[in-house]
This record gives structure tokens, sequence and C-alpha cells, in this order.
């Protein structure tokens, strides 16, 4: 993250995401982030997981005792599934919609029945969404852990799922498949084969929508204050971890090119959370997301910084007040490519 340079103005890139009106996502940010907590429950939230550098923490780190190995440093409980459905909030106002493929005609045709799959779904924020605005399209989100869900729509299904370890799903099964910030999950050595693993499960002329946050190309990392102590020191802990917090969506694009199928991108769209403003609903909703975000990270975090809780807490408010005073943003990157037919 980063300030803007004085002068310049803050969107950039081949395509700017349209700015939401005030009747759509960002007016209703509020309410929707209100009603998360009874959305969804986990199903194995009783099963603490038994990795050693998250003793003496009451959250639930690691997805499932069926894959405590996972890279992913956050948390899987209530707290996380709130800032999942925020962040889901704040990225489809951004972005002025769930996806950008031209494929609306497609999704809403009763007799096509598309296919749509979310890798690593999380809480599924995505896929309801989805399901709801196209009841005709099948929709199948995968994730490590499983999340139950007071209602659905009757469209929607839930699966457990590793993606580094193969789909369970046939050749050529989806219409549209997406994924979006799994960078934190994924070892690099494994993103060209979890992009190839992406395609084998897409239809010929099917679209592929990858959303990523920025590369270390498109951003300076913070240069002093308390937001360049907690940034930098969370890029540290996922290194550690194996993790390269800076392969965003310029990586995989680069990495597409490689795999030996074809399949066509379309330049990204790119968007940053500072021209909504930080006091704006959208604003807040981030700072929310970022809040927690790095509380998530806290065992980790507290460990690479040797500081007390109390200190830490107090870090992370030092740092989300110099975003606000001097409007540092991160870029947000959405691009989709169709697989040949």
């Amino acid at each position: 993250m980063r300030p803007p340079p004085k002068g310049v103005p803050v969107s950039v890139g081949a395509a700017t995401a349209p700015r939401a009106s005030p009747s759509d996502d960002s007016a209703r940010a509020s309410g929707m982030a209100v009603n998360i907590g009874a959305a969804a429950t986990w199903s194995a939230a009783s099963q603490q997981s038994s990795r050693s550098d998250l003793t003496g923490h009451d959250r639930l780190f690691g997805a499932a005792n069926a894959f405590e190995d996972s890279l992913y440093v956050l948390p899987a409980d209530a707290d996380e599934r709130a800032r999942l459905h925020m962040q889901h909030v704040v990225i489809r106002s951004l972005f002025g919609g769930n996806f950008h493929t031209p494929q609306r005609e497609l999704f809403a045709n009763e007799e096509a029945c598309a296919k749509i799959l979310d890798v690593g779904c999380g809480t599924g924020s995505w896929c309801i969404d989805m399901a709801k605005q196209f009841p005709h399209a099948p929709v199948t989100g995968v994730d490590l852990v499983s999340y139950e869900h007071a209602e659905l729509p009757r469209n929607v299904t839930f699966e457990l799922g590793n993606v580094l370890e193969g789909l369970r799903f046939s050749d050529r099964t989806f219409d549209f498949v997406y994924q979006r910030l799994l960078v934190l999950a994924l070892p690099k050595e494994s993103v060209t084969s979890v992009i190839k693993e992406l395609i084998r499960v897409t239809k010929p002329g099917g679209y592929i929508q990858l959303h990523e946050k920025g590369t270390e190309e498109d951003e300076e990392r913070v240069a002093s204050g308390p937001a360049s102590v907690l940034f930098n020191s969370a890029i540290a802990a996922l290194e550690a971890r194996g993790v390269d917090p800076t392969l965003g969506l310029e990586d995989v694009r680069g990495l597409v090119r490689i795999v030996p199928v074809r399949i066509n991108i379309h330049l990204p769209k790119v968007t940053d959370v500072e021209k909504f403003g930080w006091n704006g609903p959208i604003g807040q909703l981030f700072l929310a997301d970022m809040r927690k975000f790095f509380n998530g990270m806290k065992p980790f975090l507290l460990k690479a910084l040797d500081v007390t809780e109390e200190t830490f807490s107090q870090l992370i408010e030092d740092a989300l007040q110099q975003c606000k005073s001097e409007l540092i943003y991160a870029k947000y990157y959405v691009a989709f490519g169709q697989v040949a037919r």
C-alpha cells in the first residue's frame, strides 16, 4: 500500500472500475455488513487446530482438521466469517458487480443452465449473490472449510475441496470459473498448476475470472510510520510461511501465458479504495476489514514483532489512522480469460 503521488490521479490501469451509485451496493454496504453474524456457522467450530505456532490463542486456525497443513494464516471462526463477507461487499461495490465476463444473457437463460464455480469460496457470499441473481444457473462453491447457512437459494451447493490437490470435477464442466484473493493460500510454485486446474474444469468457450491484489511492481511498501511496521511485518510473516503476498494478478497473467492451453486474457480493470473516500461507507468497511485481517494474523505478528497484545492493538489503530491521514491505498485487479473453443 502507498500514498498517491502528489498531482497524480489515484485511478490507474487499462480501465477503471465504475463508481457504484448511492442507490447501489455502496449505499447498502453498512446494512449488509450488520446482518452477517447469523448468516453462517462453521461446521467444525469446536475443533481446535493443534498447530504449534498457534498455541495459546483462542481463535480457530487452520482449515479444519483435514487440512491443518494449509498455508492460510487466517482463522476460521465467526470474526473471520464477518470479515470475509465485509470484504465481499467492498469488492463488489468497488468493481460494480460480481462478474465482468460477457455472460449475463447466458447466466439468465433458463434453458442454458450455465454452470458456475467459485474456487476458494470462503463463506459463500459471492456464490449466494450469484445464485440469487441467476436462479437458473447452478452455482458451486469449493473451499477447505464448510459453513452452515440458515437458508440458501436452491441452485447453490458448497463442497469441501483443495485446489492444490485437484478439483473433483470432470474436464470441461463449468461455463464460468471464479477465483478471488487466493494468493495468501497458495505457495508460489503451485500457481501455474492451479491455473491449469481452473482451465481443465472450464468448458471450451467458457470464462475464468481472477480477482487479486496488486503486485509489488504496482505499489511500494509504505516508507515509514506504524503502517510501514504493520504491513511489512505481515508481508515478512507470510513469506516465512512460503506465501508470496505480492503474487498478484499481473504475475498470474504472466503465468497463464506459459500454460500450454490456449486462453485469451483481457486487460484488467483496476480500482482502489481511496477514490471512494476513507470516510465513506466503502472506505469505512475497508478499514474494518483491515482491522479484522491484522487481528486475524495476530499469533504470527505478535511473534514477528515481539510486542504485547496491547501494543499490537494500538499499532493496528495507529496504522489505520495513518491510512486515512495519508490516503494510503491498495490496488485490486480483476481480469478474465476465455478458454479456446
